[in-house]
């Protein structure tokens, strides 16, 4: 390839990472939207559980604590899936 074909190659990387930076910049801003949406007791509330479930995991023994670690992560992702659905459902 020409010097020309690979700048021109790079350019349009470069735009289509510029694009998808800001899609994952916008849907940010929609997440944090949405739990914002939440109420704050029920964010508490549900920092709370989490924090005691994952507590009592780790008293189990060292393996409770690799256990949380996964149930955490397993938490993070379905609140992240749960928190615009009950944006959702709270602003109807």
């Amino acid at each position: 390839m020409s010097c020309k074909q690979l700048t021109i190659e790079l350019q349009g990387l470069e735009q289509e990472l510029a694009q998808r930076r800001g899609r994952l910049l916008l849907a940010s801003r929609q997440r944090l939207a949405a739990l914002e949406r939440v109420p704050v007791p029920v964010r508490l509330g549900a920092a709370v559980l989490t924090g005691w479930l994952v507590g009592r995991l780790a008293q189990a023994s060292q393996v409770g604590v690799y256990r949380a670690y996964l149930g955490g992560r397993r938490l993070w992702r379905l609140g992240g899936l749960l928190v615009p659905v009950l944006g959702l459902r709270l602003r109807e």
